[in-house]
């Protein structure tokens, strides 16, 4: 792509116009052409003098760095546990039921009231990474457990 103002000189042999530029005079043209990226702030607001690119904490001696235990569960997935676990370690109140006589005086067992309803929470008990190995490798699972 020629710009229309090159200037061009004529060849003495053959007597017709040439682009004499050099390679670097005709790239800066091809550059000047393009579309430039405007830049979103001045470069004397994103150098700072002073400043590490790469800052490290100033520790002392005495200053302990601690790993916390972060649960990547989710809040509904921690309150179904919680009530897992609470249905889990219930106790019945009454376990044994004496006959009560009837109107007659006969001995009837009443059938015990409904048990409590279990909180199904709909969440699988194994993690992601467990569902998947056992997809493309055959896991053994726990008898009994």
């Amino acid at each position: 792509m020629q710009k229309e103002n090159v200037p061009l000189q004529f060849d003495l042999f053959t007597g017709q116009a040439v682009d004499a530029r050099t390679r670097v005079q005709k790239q800066l043209d091809r550059d000047q052409a393009k579309p430039r990226q405007t830049e979103l702030f001045a470069q004397r607001e994103i150098a700072q003098f002073g400043v590490r690119a790469n800052p490290h904490f100033p520790l002392s001696e005495h200053t302990k760095l601690v790993l916390i235990r972060e649960d990547p569960r989710t809040d509904e997935e921690v309150e179904c546990d919680r009530l897992r676990e609470a249905e889990r370690l219930m106790v019945q109140l009454f376990p044994d039921r004496a006959p009560l006589p009837d109107e007659t005086g006969e001995a009837v067992i009443k059938s015990d009231p409904p048990a409590p309803p279990v909180v199904s929470c709909r969440l699988p008990i194994v993690g992601f990474r467990v569902l998947q190995r056992r997809k493309h490798i055959q896991v053994r699972t726990r008898v009994g457990f």
